[in-house]
């Protein structure tokens, strides 16, 4: 299922989610444009809606099934931390996810919640088995080329970028 479908599909089951989908019929893709912005209320039941768009997105631009699955699940992922970590426990602050497509063929996802930045250390590692949190990064940083984290008053912003097979990565990890 193409990004358009997936829209056509969610438009009516979705009404608490906010999608503002760009122009995707432009035969020069990739270039460097938005390629949808999605809103989502902060509970974890709409983190599918956000991984079902990520993956409609990257399956678009031809990526293959493997970068597919490590795209969903990094964004899943970080829509996660971003509800579960965001600002307090109020649901009408919404976490909002940006794809972007650059001249490179590259995907690139901003999850941003309004939530204060928590120090993430750079040399963070998968914990333990016995641990009950904190592998969400070490996952992140594992299955996409680039994560940058962006933190201010205002809120945090999580920059997940994926290259097609074979891609050169031009933004170094940042976490």
């Amino acid at each position: 299922m193409g990004f358009e479908e997936f829209m056509a599909g969610e438009r009516d089951s979705h009404q608490a989610v906010g999608v503002v989908p760009v122009d995707m019929r432009a035969p020069t893709l990739p270039r460097p444009e938005s390629i949808f912005r999605l809103e989502i209320p902060r509970h974890t039941r709409f983190i599918s809606v956000a991984r079902e768009a990520a993956d409609a997105a990257a399956q678009d631009l031809g990526f293959s099934y493997a970068d597919r699955a490590a795209i969903r699940l990094a964004v899943g992922e970080a829509c996660n931390n971003a509800v579960l970590h965001g600002a307090g426990r109020e649901m009408m602050h919404q976490v909002c996810v940006t794809c972007r497509c650059g001249v490179d063929g590259a995907i690139e996802f901003d999850i941003a919640n309004p939530g204060a930045l928590a120090p993430v250390p750079l040399d963070t590692v998968m914990p333990g088995p016995e641990a009950e949190h904190g592998r969400g990064i070490p996952l992140i940083k594992s299955l996409m080329d680039s994560v940058e984290v962006f933190g201010s008053a205002s809120g945090t912003t999580v920059r997940l970028r994926k290259c097609p097979a074979g891609g050169d990565v031009s933004a170094p990890d940042k976490v």
